[in-house]
């Protein structure tokens, strides 16, 4: 089965070369999303199976000034990637955002479903849905699965800001009105293995469409704060407060929680609690000296 991965150098495509090192694996130095034709003549020239989508634009607060290029990595090249599939028969995976959603459900008391409407509050979810509706537009066959709050050993994210600042500070401001769950990027390719273990690519085809994929449990970013200088037995004090005392360039959701039945009972997967994800995250972090925080 070919196999190509686009952005594999992310927190999430870097989980996912490892999960599929068979697969060809494009960074953004060899294969660009913004360059709609340099990417039709990768996929034309590849003919992959399968396509696994990692590569996005997610500098969530630079997308409110750079709506163009947001648009053109994480919607255009959808378009591309769809027409490009159904010409050769093959399955798109892509992952999408809990930041599809947002305002008219912002202060709901459950997760949200694949059904409840999207109503995205910033540049960068508005960019991210309309990916997902140009792939669903392009009739070719594919799996979006949307999450949230994603974290890697590799890269940039909360838990590294947090452990980096932590070591510098005896006190930390962190909101505490924004729900959602954090999603480990290994675990996510993880879960993507197993469906491929279990799953031929046709049967995987026939269940084409979006679904919510998510460890188990919700929490807000102060507790999440804590619950990261727990783990690494640092003594940091966690202040919480509300988005109104830490304005940002893009608005944020206040609920980011994702409702995960249909992928439950559609493929049997298994959710472990956010916490034991964030916990392995955290103790390899801090075991490994060389790592950069």
């Amino acid at each position: 089965m070919r196999m190509l991965i686009t952005g594999s150098r992310g927190q999430l495509g870097s989980a996912l070369a490892r999960a599929f090192p068979d697969a060809m694996a494009f960074d953004r130095q060899k294969l660009d999303l913004s360059d709609a034709k340099a990417l039709r003549e990768s996929i034309r020239e590849h003919r992959p199976r399968v396509i696994l989508n990692a590569a996005a634009y997610t500098a969530v607060d630079q997308a409110e000034t750079e709506a163009q290029t947001a648009f053109r990595i994480n919607a255009q090249a959808l378009e591309v990637i769809g027409a490009e599939a159904r010409a050769l028969d093959a399955l798109v995976v892509h992952w999408s955002t809990d930041y599809v959603f947002g305002a008219s459900h912002n202060n709901a008391d459950r997760p949200y479903r694949e059904v409840d409407p999207t109503d995205p509050v910033n540049v960068y979810g508005a960019s991210k849905l309309a990916g997902e509706q140009a792939l669903e537009a392009s009739g070719a066959a594919y799996l979006v699965f949307r999450c949230s709050w994603v974290y890697a050993e590799q890269g940039q994210n909360f838990i590294k800001t947090m452990l980096r600042v932590g070591a510098q500070r005896k006190q930390i401001s962190v909101v505490a009105d924004q729900w959602g769950v954090p999603t480990s990027a290994d675990w996510l390719a993880a879960s993507l293995q197993q469906l491929f273990r279990q799953h031929e690519v046709d049967q995987l085809e026939a269940a084409k469409g979006v679904y919510h994929w998510v460890p188990a449990g919700t929490t807000h970013w102060a507790a999440y704060a804590e619950f990261v200088f727990a783990c690494a037995g640092m003594q940091v004090a966690v202040q919480p407060i509300s988005s109104e005392q830490w304005p940002t360039p893009a608005r944020r959701p206040g609920n980011s929680r994702l409702d995960c039945t249909k992928a439950i009972s559609r493929w049997g997967l298994s959710q472990p609690d956010w916490k034991e994800e964030v916990a392995k995250c955290v103790h390899s972090l801090k075991a490994d000296s060389h790592q950069a925080i």
